[in-house]
């Protein structure tokens, strides 16, 4: 079962600027599998002391329209809010070269502060998880595999993980349910451009 997230303002995802909401919405398929392609209809509203943006997004396979809410109050209204998120684009570059070289223990730092910097960021809690795992912090792992999975739950690659460290720990039940929803997804998920 998928459980989509940001339908509704109640379920807004906090992020820390908008090009972290485009990577969020880029990274999230529609139940059919396809990619969203966001549309024109946007607006802002607020809850409180929440600051809310709803953007509408279209799936581009099957033409499902969904709503996508976002707690925006950590960055409304601050120009320097592109700039910290070229700073996480950084930063996992970084984590990423020094995986390349086997480096997991330089490597997990990067992608812990870009995780406790912008929390819906998916591909560094993926990361983070590889790390831990190279680094025998299994709990680590496990937590970090299992948030990314919440946020991007039909990317095959997160459950592919999460099966894999299951296997190791002798959870070999649970490890076979993800391995399995990473086989359909990966039979079912829309990998062609949008």
């Amino acid at each position: 079962m998928v459980v989509e997230r940001g339908l509704s303002p109640n379920d807004a995802i906090s992020v820390c600027s908008y090009p972290q909401q485009l990577l969020y919405l880029r990274a999230q398929r529609c139940p059919c599998g396809g990619r969203l392609a966001i549309g024109d209809d946007q607006r802002l509203e607020t809850s409180g002391r929440r600051v809310l943006e709803r953007l509408e997004a279209r799936c581009v396979r099957c033409a499902r329209p969904r709503p996508a809410w976002f707690d925006i109050t950590a960055y409304h209204g601050d120009p320097a809010a592109f700039g910290r998120f070229d700073e996480l684009v950084q930063l996992l570059r970084e984590g990423v070269a020094l995986m390349d070289q086997g480096a997991f223990a330089a490597a997990r730092p990067r992608f812990g502060e870009i995780v406790a910097r912008e929390p819906s960021f998916a591909p560094a809690w993926a990361k983070l998880g590889i790390c831990a795992v190279a680094t025998d912090d299994l709990p680590l792992a496990r937590a970090a595999f299992t948030t990314a999975i919440g946020l991007c739950p039909m990317e095959p690659t997160h459950h592919r993980l999460m099966s894999r460290l299951l296997t190791r720990i002798g959870e070999t039940d649970r490890a076979r349910w993800h391995r399995e929803v990473a086989e359909a997804l990966d039979a079912l998920v829309d990998d062609d451009e949008a």
